[in-house]
This record gives structure tokens, C-alpha cells and sequence, in this order.
């Protein structure tokens, strides 16, 4: 008797790695352009709510070609700093601010979180100005 309940236990059609995407929600409007949410050129505040996972934490960033990494050798997976931008999570909230970009140049940068074995890049663009189209998510 035991051996079947352990046979119907393990037996189902979900595979290991089969994890439902992970749904993102900004806070507010926010502007985007060819996948990438802009930023304002004078810095600005984007903030995003995760609708079904509760912990995510940071992965890494890129930027440039240069990977930027969390602060591991503090144990913290929560907070993510580079020269103009700095990202935090805390619960399910993702924070990210920017500086105001003056170095007369457009700038990118990817932000991975994940939560596990799912993983969600944010892609944001920081123009030195221009016409942007607002979307809600």
C-alpha cells in the first residue's frame, strides 16, 4: 500500500523547472520604447510589485557589456548599486532609482531578478531627452 501512494506521489505531468513566469506590475505608468521601460533624463524612481512570487531577490545587471553584481560577500541579495542607478527589493517591491543622466549620451542597463529557478530581466533606457510613448502595466 505505501509503495503505490509513493508511485501516485511522484507521478504527475509538471517537470522539474516548469515554473509559471513571473508577473511584474510598475506601480505606476511608466514610459516605454522597443521593450525598454525610459527613465527620465533628469533621474526618476520606478517601483514594481511581483504578483506571484514573494521573495525575489537580484541576480545581477548589465551594462555596457559590464556585469554589476549584489553585494554577496555581505549576504545581501536585496540591494544592487552601480555608479547612476541603485536597485532594492524588499518582500515582493522592486525599487529602482536612477541619477539624473548627464553624460550627453543614451544609457541601458538590464536588471535580472529571480526566485529560484525563474528568472525576469527588466530592460531600461535612459535617454539624454526625447518623445516616449506611456503604457500601463
Amino acid at each position: 500500500m505505501a509503495l503505490a501512494v509513493f508511485y501516485l506521489a511522484s507521478c504527475s505531468d509538471a517537470k522539474d523547472g516548469d515554473w509559471d513566469p513571473m508577473v511584474w506590475k510598475a506601480e505606476v505608468s511608466v514610459q516605454s520604447s522597443d521593450g525598454a521601460y525610459i527613465v527620465s533624463p533628469a533621474g526618476d524612481e520606478l517601483t514594481f510589485s511581483c504578483r506571484n512570487y514573494s521573495r525575489p531577490w537580484i541576480e545581477n545587471a548589465e551594462s555596457g557589456g559590464e556585469y554589476i553584481f549584489p553585494h554577496r560577500e555581505a549576504n545581501d541579495f536585496c540591494t544592487i548599486t552601480a555608479e547612476w542607478f541603485k536597485a532594492e527589493i524588499s518582500e515582493n517591491r522592486l525599487s529602482v532609482v536612477f541619477d539624473a543622466n548627464e553624460t550627453g549620451e543614451d544609457r541601458t542597463i538590464q536588471l535580472t531578478v529571480t526566485a529560484g529557478d525563474i528568472f525576469h530581466t527588466f530592460k531600461f533606457k535612459q535617454p539624454v531627452r526625447g518623445d516616449f510613448t506611456t503604457i500601463d502595466n
